[in-house]
């Protein structure tokens, strides 16, 4: 057995453990990732998701590539904003919609067009854009994203609405 996969089972072992013991357990990463074309007005993505606990959550904007942001390619570097840390660059509209289901009705929770810009951090295969934290409570959500304005500069590129737990 390789390393990674003993690794994964005592992890398990260890969150189940804590779960049935009734203290809070391991968590592990919540990394919600929906698809999202920026090239396009009106194009939408949605899923709906389970979170364990309540918590408080980031939500990004992910452009992926296959391969190492080569450094003479700072073309989607430059659109999004130059350097991480720097806010300026094109203007990325996107609406967001969070909607808590429970089995009687539904609550928004976050129902708000987010005007994008700037990069706050890149890595050998992603670009990351910041939008917004929020503290959320276990259950189901519906999340939806709707993309505002038309990008033919991002029509190649594997853009993701992101979600992801954090601690302050």
């Amino acid at each position: 057995m390789n390393l990674k996969l003993i690794l994964r089972k005592i992890i398990i072992a260890i969150g189940i453990a804590s779960i049935s013991s009734g203290c809070r357990p391991v968590l592990f990463p919540v990394n919600i990732s929906l698809p999202v074309d920026l090239s396009r007005d009106g194009s939408t993505s949605d899923q709906e998701i389970n979170l364990l606990f309540d918590d408080n959550y980031e939500i990004e904007l992910q452009f992926h590539s296959s391969t190492n942001w080569a450094p003479g390619d700072k073309k989607l570097i430059n659109y999004l904003g130059g350097e991480s840390g720097n806010l300026s660059g094109v203007v990325i509209p996107v609406q967001i919609i969070i909607v808590k289901i429970n089995d009687k009705n539904k609550k928004i929770i976050i129902d708000k067009l987010f005007k994008t810009k700037g990069i706050s951090g890149i890595g050998e295969k992603i670009i990351i854009r910041k939008i917004s934290a929020v503290q959320l409570n276990s259950g189901i959500y519906h999340v939806k994203i709707i993309n505002k304005n038309n990008n033919v500069e991002l029509s190649d590129v594997n853009a993701r609405l992101v979600i992801h737990y954090f601690r302050r």
